[in-house]
């Protein structure tokens, strides 16, 4: 519980940084009140290296390079994965496919550009100075799931690459009284590709909230966490949380909201909008859905 709120308010404080000035009130859609629930705390799964990890193979194996790279190598490598489709395009990354490749070619790879933690399905790579956390999930011969951070990747970058999403829905962080803005998640799902983003950003504090997701205005992260599993499995977006993201955060006990349920504005809209870096210069309004502060 006090990871929780200590992430809760670190998140606050590098929004309110974010925040020098005032949003401006013209934005997209008429806000729906739906009713108010509470929001539950984010709850991170700390990560240690104590623990091993049985492998077994598929009959259909992707073979992934297992050589020891020099540093350049491994840098140029790392870089290409958190900064491009590197190898092939989501829901594959970086040679690695969800529901076919198997957890030991995976790991064979993994293990050549970052530190693998086996108990807890995660491996820190190091960046420039900084260290991103990788999830991969298998619960049989072949990893399930991925969950991989991508570095500068604004919203209109990726509506423009992987289309309209099948929904977006919404966490609304429930601030607290000292606070004068509201963190939100948006989430971006692509059901039938397997593929689910998730953008943090901020909005002042209110009834009504500005979501502005142009990456120019600074009010949103342009380096999102994706989601990865298996193209076509048919798994809902619940079911992807409680299935998959929960093995590291607890997310399914939050409350979610789709775009439907707090704006007017359709998907079809907002897809044609917020993929345009022309017309993506307004503020999408969005009822707070835990009611005004």
């Amino acid at each position: 519980m006090l990871k929780g709120v200590l992430t809760r308010y670190a998140i606050c404080f590098v929004f309110l940084t974010l925040l020098s000035g005032c949003i401006r009130n013209t934005g997209i859609g008429r806000a729906i009140t739906p009713e108010p629930t509470p929001a539950a705390p984010l709850n991170p799964v700390m990560v240690t290296e104590e623990s091993t990890i049985s492998l077994t193979r598929t009959t259909t194996p992707i073979h992934l390079p297992t050589s020891t790279f020099t540093p350049e190598e491994k840098e140029i490598i790392i870089s290409r994965l958190l900064t491009g489709d590197y190898l092939c395009d989501l829901p594959c990354w970086g040679g690695i496919e969800p529901g076919v490749t198997t957890t030991v070619n995976a790991l064979n790879f993994i293990n050549t550009i970052a530190m693998y933690y086996p108990e807890h399905k995660t491996a820190e790579i190091e960046y420039q100075g900084k260290t991103y956390l990788i999830g991969i999930y298998s619960n049989n011969n072949a990893v399930n799931y991925l969950m991989v951070p991508r570095l500068d990747y604004s919203m209109t970058q990726f509506l423009q690459k992987y289309g309209k999403p099948d929904n977006i829905y919404f966490f609304i962080l429930d601030s607290l009284p000292i606070d004068i803005d509201n963190p939100y998640q948006l989430f971006l799902f692509y059901k039938d590709q397997g593929i689910m983003v998730k953008y943090d950003g901020i909005s002042p504090k209110g009834g009504i909230l500005s979501l502005c997701l142009a990456e120019k205005l600074s009010y949103v992260d342009t380096s999102p966490v994706i989601s990865l599993w298996k193209k076509g499995a048919n798994l809902e977006f619940q079911d992807v949380l409680s299935k998959y993201v929960d093995q590291y955060y607890s997310y399914s006990e939050r409350e979610y909201f789709s775009l439907a349920e707090l704006s007017d504005i359709s998907i079809d809209d907002f897809y044609e909008i917020f993929s345009d870096y022309e017309m993506n210069q307004e503020c999408l309004q969005i009822v707070n859905p835990n009611g005004t502060p």
